[in-house]
This record gives structure tokens, sequence and C-alpha cells, in this order.
């Protein structure tokens, strides 16, 4: 039987209370760029892209050198402050040993006497290809980044390609870093090593390689800025089609995208262009589209957990 692995977004932390990156964007906005930009005007880039603009209006103008650890430290702050709901104790307490998180703050580990230690086999300070923490016998990979190591947390662009680049290594077979003995494990390309059928996982990109794994992506909006997430999509799915020769091809592996119906169409009631387009990239990419008929809410996250 397969093994369904949740990969969770922010969006369950949006239900009862405005914990959005618009939120977030207004604060930066009002603090540390005093350049004549409306925030309407800023909100149009990418989120990434945004950041970076701060950063760079910060050193042009301010010489501030330490603004990336400010602007991580408030975020970190921010992510702090966002309150548990009966989502999080839900998706807690689903059948399955591993949950992919895009978010920083720690709320899915419901364990009251868990230890917030990252585990991981590299023990990295920026990027996150292994980093995992454990509670309540679950493994909870956070793949951009943490709260309490504020250096991790991923916004930026230059961020963004350095994870990507450190993804790629590992996939490929080119990761060097870590002790000899953990370069000798990732020499080969990833689906052609042998710890995979023996189900030992040493980063969140193996159960995207593995056989009899089903990954539900809920919460997640996965805008095009998400490069190092559709960059796996691409890779997993030409793995899948045979274009990568010699390469082992995963049997019974799936990834599922969940969406609210309410954000597929525009307010005309046509099917939304941005989301079609999305959802024919997903589709190209071998990852099935749900659409669940039920408003972003506790019921809708209820639908998604029960789904088979």
């Amino acid at each position: 039987m397969a093994e369904t692995v949740l990969f969770v977004g922010n969006g369950i932390n949006s239900i009862d209370s405005n914990n959005s990156w618009e939120s977030l964007l207004r604060l930066l906005h009002r603090d540390y760029y005093d350049e004549a930009v409306s925030f309407d005007e800023l909100k149009q880039k990418p989120f990434p892209l945004v950041y970076e603009q701060i950063v760079l209006w910060q050193l042009k103008k301010h010489r501030n050198y330490r603004i990336e650890n400010i602007l991580k430290k408030i975020i970190a702050a921010e992510a702090g402050k966002i309150a548990t709901n009966p989502v999080h104790a839900a998706i807690a307490a689903a059948k399955g040993a591993h949950i992919i998180t895009a978010n920083y703050e720690f709320n899915l580990m419901t364990d009251a006497g868990a230890r917030v230690k990252n585990e991981g086999c590299v023990k990295e300070l920026v990027y996150s290809v292994f980093r995992h923490f454990k509670a309540g016998g679950k493994t909870y990979w956070h793949l951009h980044g943490d709260a309490k190591h504020t250096n991790s947390i991923n916004l930026g662009y230059e961020h963004y390609c350095g994870q990507l680049q450190r993804m790629r290594e590992y996939t490929t077979g080119a990761y060097s870093r870590g002790s000899k003995t953990l370069a000798n494990k990732f020499k080969l390309p990833l689906v052609n090593r042998s710890y995979l059928n023996s189900r030992h996982f040493y980063s969140w990109i193996d159960l995207f390689f593995t056989d009899n794994i089903i990954i539900k992506i809920l919460g997640f909006r996965l805008e095009m800025e998400e490069l190092d997430i559709w960059w796996l999509l691409t890779y997993r799915a030409k793995i899948m089609y045979g274009a990568k020769r010699g390469l082992h091809i995963p049997v019974n592996n799936k990834i599922q995208y969940f969406i609210p119906k309410q954000y597929t169409a525009d307010k005309k009631g046509a099917i939304d262009s941005a989301y079609k387009t999305k959802k024919h990239l997903l589709q190209a990419m071998d990852v099935e589209v749900i659409e669940i008929d039920r408003p972003h809410s506790g019921a809708y996250y209820t639908a998604v957990l029960g789904w088979k």
C-alpha cells in the first residue's frame, strides 16, 4: 500500500487570520523601503524579487550590510506569532511518517515535548536539502528553512538559486559536501541509489523518487517563482517519461496538487488564465490536479486529508 506524504504550504495558516505574504510585504515596505514607490506598485512583482529590491535599496542608500539578517529576524518573529488551528493538529495526526513544509514556523509539530533540533545528516546553515525535525513519530522536512535558524529562511532569488544548486547536485550525483561516507552514498544519481529501497531517507527530495509514495500538495500556491519546486517536478517527469536514459523509473510514485475550486475561476466565473497555465504545466509534469468544491476552510483541508 502506498504511503502518503503531505506537502504543506502557508494556506493552512491563513484560514482564520491574515497570515499572508501580502501583509508581511506591507510591513517590510513600510519600514525598510523609503523610496517613493507605492505598495501597490511594489506588490506586482514576485515576492522574492520584491525582497531583493528592498535589500538592494538598503545596501545602496543606507549601506545597511546587516539588512538581510534584520529582515529574516523580523520574518522569523512574524512566523512565531502565527497561531495554531485545528488543521495543524489534523495534519500532524494524519497517517504517514513524513511531512514536507514550506513554512518557517513549527505549528505542525504539536507534540509539546518535541525538541526542535535540526537532525539533517549535513548540518546546513543556509540551505535546506537535508533540514528536518522529528516529533511524535513523524519527520518534518523544512525545505525553505525554519524560524529557529534565521539564516536558512529562503526569501530572495539568490537564496532560491543557491538552494536549487544544492538540490541539483544532490539529485544528479554531484553533491560533495559533508563527510566522505555521505559523499560516497550520494555519488550516483538519486534514483539509482540503493538506500531508497530500504526507505531510508536523507533528504525530502528522496520522497519524490521513491516507489509506493503519494505526495499530496496542499495549502501551497506553487507560484511561478517557486523555481526550486518547478525544477524538481520537471526533472522527475523527464525520468518518468524515460528521457534520462539509464536511470531507474519509479513505479507507483504519484503527486497530487489540491486547490479549492474558488481559486480556479475569475470574477466572471470563467477559468482563471493563471490557474489554467499552472494546471497545464502540472499535468505535463505528471502531477494530478484535484479541484475541491469547497471554500478555503477547515472543511476543505478535511476533504483533502480524506481524499483517496
